[in-house]
């Protein structure tokens, strides 16, 4: 008894105390709150931020210059006095652009939402709802991340939308030669279609459109000479905007040359007989875009039953996916403060505009605010801005969190803490990099980065639980040695142990541990403060220190990979290395034939490996394999709550000539990431050889870049990735079936142990061959 009376005088002196608090800051005029409790206010504005910009679906929101309204609501919300005073800032600032949303005190009845939410008569209204796949504000709006409100065109939407159905030729048979594509097409009044070659040589896109506009049907055709050179040839139809098109009877016709005869060539399902009535059909390649239509009909067909009808309607009706929001639907959400909101997710619109409450503030007033907003791109206001903008993007869109150990919470108060104590734009940009870190994403990035445009001439490793010099790189024109050595044991860099500078850097750093640790071996430069910095080594038994400057010309990739064979080697008889982070596909695809004969080939992933290389895998297995699933989440509720499923798509690759028919080795390590991960992903899945190093980086999908205010940007990976039994791939990356690594004697001796433990694992066991490879994983 006599505790809880304590307990209840303390309560009550707390609150005097508090009273006292706001009665002094009145009476001396003190505009700051103490910084606990601006961060409390700033976590409502933030809070509450997200759910209406992302989610209330009305067209004041949705026209709002919402990095302005951020730096606005931030002045305005900071110093709020107390709970009332924070919600009559808070309705004042929401109330023009989302007049629906009611903010009431946490745990009270809820309150009655406005009637505008169910009228009486829907007859003559469109429903208009938010839905996400992934995020495609902010930046571009490009596949695989679109946003858009159901009924409503997106900004995005310009006169460079197409829908097309196609087909991807084998370029190797029409090199050199005249190919004509002819195909019956008629188009709705004010429709236009377009018949297309698409060509890619040495790189480049090449496209040729031919325009057609045709209510009754007529024949149409397009010739191209395709370049003996083309790497990738495609044909198909397109409708451009809305519009509507029937196809039918298509042809495609090659010759060697001008004075030659036309014959046939073989195009699948040409006249569009195959397939069911209103069903795709089957042989041709549909663009993936929403609305997007391409059925089977029977109806006035040109010849035979079925033509084909491709559709684009209107760009104000199209929707990603089925589900949405249902009319009159709210969510309910604690913002902090002791306050809550509802907020409509759902809204009815009458000509073009959502409904509003009689008597609703008018958005003009604020509008004229924020266009004559004095927009200070730095100081304390403008960094808490950017932690309000950067917490929302990952709260409602990263895909991740059900495998990361993270309160993200805490990061929103944490950041804001550091935002109103940085006093210089570099100290900011690493708290952008502490909020980014939390995510543990391979891909999470902040830009401008601190990294610098120099670097210590040093190559810096791990082994033996020590870090290294495991080699050195002189910049042109240095003359003179570089001090340190390899094999040299980094014991502190300008006094502080190099185990602290190591954990420091990580803390930095987005990804898995071991990510982090790699990347922070190799930026450690932008984290030593001084330059030049002093290196305090052991090498052999004695105490050696080293003065070393950053570089601008330091060739510090090259001697990352010195240790390692030419990107195209012969190792001994019948054993071929190939680097597939050095070489790109054309040169590897040149040495296919040689591969196919070789005893043991060793490809080498350590690092990420250049694009197109994932092509390798169809000449390793005579099964066609499949890639990952990448899955863009379908959002139309805050918080990641309920989501509608996931758009997924993942890519087949079929067996081609020649096989490679040897035992294969991998290798890799954590530096080997995203589009590395999907090849080594294929190998293991597959078995298709035996995987030697270290662990992957654990992190894969589809990166997407958000636009803050200034010149900040963040990346982030916006698509999640499963490996293909489903298992979690975020932050566990690939293991390897053997693991090797580096030894200090290693170093010092130049040899690649990685490599060599690969070649003692071909020695000692056979594997099966490439027509043995994928038979027991290819479902």
């Amino acid at each position: 008894m006599r505790r809880s009376t304590l307990v209840a005088a303390g309560l009550v002196l707390l609150a005097g105390a508090a009273a006292l608090t706001y009665t002094y800051r009145d009476t001396l005029d003190l505009t700051d709150l103490p910084r606990g409790e601006q961060v409390e206010n700033l976590r409502a504005f933030a809070t509450l931020y997200g759910y209406v910009r992302y989610f209330h679906p009305s067209d004041a929101a949705a026209s709002t210059d919402w990095d302005a309204f951020a730096i606005h609501g931030v002045r305005q919300v900071r110093n709020a006095a107390n709970r009332a005073e924070l919600r009559a800032e808070l309705e004042a600032l929401f109330k023009p652009i989302a007049p629906t949303i009611q903010l009431y005190r946490t745990g009270n009845e809820l309150p009655t939402p406005a009637d505008v939410l169910a009228p009486s008569d829907t007859a003559r209204l469109n429903l208009v709802a938010w839905q996400h796949e992934g995020l495609g504000l902010h930046s571009s709006e490009r596949y695989p991340y679109r946003s858009r409100r159901t009924n409503r065109a997106s900004s995005a939407d310009d006169d460079s939308t197409v829908a097309s159905v196609g087909q991807h030729l084998d370029v190797a048979r029409f090199r050199g030669k005249q190919v004509r594509l002819r195909m019956d097409i008629r188009t709705a009044t004010g429709s236009e279609a377009y018949l297309f070659f698409m060509v890619r040589d040495d790189g480049q896109n090449q496209h040729r459109f031919e325009l057609v506009s045709s209510t009754s049907w007529s024949p149409h055709s397009q010739t191209i000479t395709v370049p003996p050179t083309a790497r990738h040839l495609s044909v198909g139809a397109a409708i451009r905007d809305l519009g509507t098109a029937w196809l039918d009877d298509a042809e495609l016709l090659v010759r060697n040359g001008p004075n030659d005869a036309w014959r046939r060539a073989k195009l699948r399902n040409a006249g569009f007989e195959s397939g069911r009535r209103d069903q795709p059909p089957p042989g041709w390649e549909i663009e993936d875009y929403p609305g997007h239509r391409a059925s089977l009909v029977t109806d006035k067909a040109a010849v035979g039953k079925h033509a084909l009808k491709l559709q684009l309607p209107s760009r104000s009706k199209l929707r990603f996916f089925a589900e949405r929001p249902r009319p009159g639907e709210t969510v309910e959400k604690t913002i902090g403060h002791d306050l809550s909101a509802q907020v409509p997710v759902a809204l009815h619109s009458r000509d073009g505009q959502t409904l509003r409450p009689d008597g609703a503030p008018p958005v003009a007033n604020l509008r004229a605010r924020l266009d004559t907003l004095d927009l200070s791109y730095s100081g304390t206001d403008f960094y808490s801005a950017n932690v309000v903008v950067a917490w929302n993007v990952f709260q409602h869109f990263y895909p991740y969190f059900d495998v990361v150990d993270v309160n993200w919470d805490n990061v929103l108060t944490r950041s804001l803490q550091r935002a109103l104590s940085d006093r210089s734009d570099d100290g900011f940009r690493r708290t952008l990099q502490r909020l980014v870190a939390r995510l543990q994403d391979g891909h999470g990035r902040v830009s401008p980065s601190p990294v610098l445009n120099s670097e210590w001439p040093l190559v810096l490793e791990q082994a033996g639980g020590e870090v290294i010099v495991a080699d050195t790189a002189s910049p042109a024109g240095i003359e003179s040695d570089i001090c340190p050595e390899p094999g040299d044991i980094v014991v502190s860099v300008n006094e502080m142990p190099i185990e602290k500078m190591l954990r420091y850097a990580e803390r930095h750093i987005s990804g898995s541990p071991q990510y982090e640790n790699w990347l922070a071996l190799r930026t450690l430069a932008v984290y030593a403060g001084r330059d030049p910095s002093v290196f305090t080594m052991r090498r052999g038994g004695e105490r050696v220190e080293c003065t070393v400057r950053r570089y601008s010309n330091a060739p510090v990739e090259q001697a990352r990979t010195d240790i390692r064979p030419a990107p195209f080697d012969t190792l001994r008889a019948h054993t071929y290395y190939v680097d597939l982070t050095r070489l790109p596909w054309a040169r590897v695809r040149q040495k296919l034939k040689v591969l196919s004969r070789a005893r043991n080939v060793i490809f080498d992933v350590r690092g990420y490996s250049r694009n197109g290389n994932l092509r390798i895998v169809q000449h390793l297995s005579r099964d066609t394999l499949q890639s990952i699933r990448l899955e863009t989440p379908q959002v139309i509720y805050p918080d990641q709550k309920r989501l509608a499923g996931y758009d997924a798509s993942s890519i087949a690759y079929p067996p081609k000539e020649p096989q490679i028919d040897g035992t294969v080795a991998f290798l890799t390590n954590a530096g080997a990431i995203s589009y590395a991960e999907a090849l080594i992903g294929v190998f293991e899945h597959y078995d298709l050889g035996v995987i030697v190093g270290g662990s992957t980086a654990g992190a894969n999908g589809n990166i997407n870049w958000t636009n803050l205010l200034g010149d900040y940007a963040v990346s982030w990976t916006g698509r999640r990735v499963r490996k293909h039994d489903g298992s979690q791939h975020h932050l566990v990356g690939i293991r390897p079936d053997i693991e090797a690594e580096r030894t200090i004697e290693g170093v010092r001796n130049g040899q690649d142990e990685v490599l060599e433990k690969a070649l003692e694992v071909l020695r000692s066991s056979g594997r099966a061959s490439s027509s043995e490879r994928g038979t027991t994983a290819s479902s």
